[in-house]
């Protein structure tokens, strides 16, 4: 039961959820020697939940510089400075998860490169149900609340949760799942409600707002496409991991004094063979997050659907940052990759009534 300062929650897998597990030593004194052992923790790690959390209360304020948004997150999540934020704690026993995943499906190779095939890795199976309790204050509370909701429209945990795996949805009091099987328009309007709630007070909602942010957040430039409703998960992750892979072979080369469209899916760069430097006040810039969020959802008869949010922002961010293909200048990359790869889907109108 939710009562003023506390919050009950449970994050339902919807998709496998890839896990990074720990390399722990152990002594054993019959061979007198130090034996490693591979230990995978609680299936919904505390920290990494915080840190999902805390990334989609930064996209949703959308602020211009940093030190606002530090101020307004330290309120929630807590800092050394300003002291004990919101806690989240297990309100029940974990599940156990498994070790091992490789089942090298085509999905697994492309868009779930490095995690989905690592037998070494510890993985949590779709329908694994974690649960938790949230204390804070009444304002930590409902800033919490927005941001799970944020979580559950378009987010995911895990390896490799951008591109699909690790999806998951918030079970709570007032949250409930998309009308995937219905017509565009029912879920475009069940979208449109989901994003009143995060934003209820129309002149602090940033999805009217045409300066590009500086980091992953939505603004007027935030797109969402949904796909069409494939018959099973197997058959949308197939399709997504083509459409990626087609989106970042089809748009290397660097056009029209503009950098490879594919550059725009993320950082580091690949292929090597084509050398791209990206370079901000004397320091290069080795990684960077894809813009364009996955999120898989599945209806009641096995359906399902993917959700593509592009969060676009300057690239790569910082001020007074060029990139260079072959040594020579050029402006940033286009949209075309991530227009390609959403190619046929429907747009949603992510823009209220009340936030137009």
């Amino acid at each position: 039961m939710s009562v003023p300062g506390a919050l009950e929650f449970s994050v339902l897998s919807l998709t496998e959820t890839y896990l990074g597990g720990v390399q722990t030593e152990r002594y054993e004194s019959s061979h007198r020697r130090w034996k490693r052992d591979r230990v995978f923790a609680e299936p919904v790690r505390i920290p990494a939940l915080r840190g999902a959390l805390r990334f989609w209360f930064r996209a949703k304020e959308a602020c211009a510089e940093g030190r606002p948004l530090f101020e307004r997150e330290q309120r929630v999540f807590g800092s050394t400075r300003w002291g004990q934020g919101v806690t989240i704690a297990p309100a029940a026993p974990p599940p156990r998860p498994v070790a091992g995943g490789g089942s090298k499906t085509p999905f697994d190779k492309y868009a779930g490169y490095g995690v989905a095939s690592d037998r070494n890795r510890g993985s949590v199976a779709t329908g694994t149900r974690t649960s938790f309790r949230a204390i804070g204050t009444p304002r930590q509370i409902v800033e919490l609340d927005r941001s799970l909701r944020l979580l559950h429209l378009f987010g995911g945990l895990g390896g490799r949760s951008r591109r699909g795996l690790g999806s998951v949805a918030v079970v709570a009091q007032g949250f409930d799942d998309p009308p995937i099987e219905r017509c565009d328009a029912d879920l475009e309007e069940w979208i449109q409600t989901q994003l009143r709630l995060v934003w209820p007070d129309a002149s602090t909602c940033p999805l009217a707002q045409t300066v590009l942010p500086a980091y992953s957040a939505f603004s007027a430039a935030t797109t969402l496409w949904v796909s069409e409703v494939f018959d099973t998960v197997d058959e949308l992750q197939q399709t997504v991991s083509d459409r990626l892979k087609n989106a970042r072979s089809s748009f290397r080369a660097a056009t029209s004094g503009a950098a490879p469209p594919s550059l725009a899916l993320g950082l580091p760069w690949q292929p090597k063979s084509t050398r791209i430097d990206v370079v901000a006040d004397g320091q290069a810039i080795s990684r960077r997050a894809s813009p364009l969020l996955l999120k898989l959802w599945t209806g009641p008869d096995g359906e399902a659907r993917v959700f593509a949010l592009y969060l676009k922002s300057r690239f790569p961010g910082r001020e007074r940052a060029c990139i260079q293909v072959g040594g020579r200048d050029v402006g940033p990359p286009t949209d075309d990759a991530i227009l390609a790869f959403a190619q046929g889907w429907s747009e949603v109108d992510l823009r209220t009534s009340e936030a137009a």
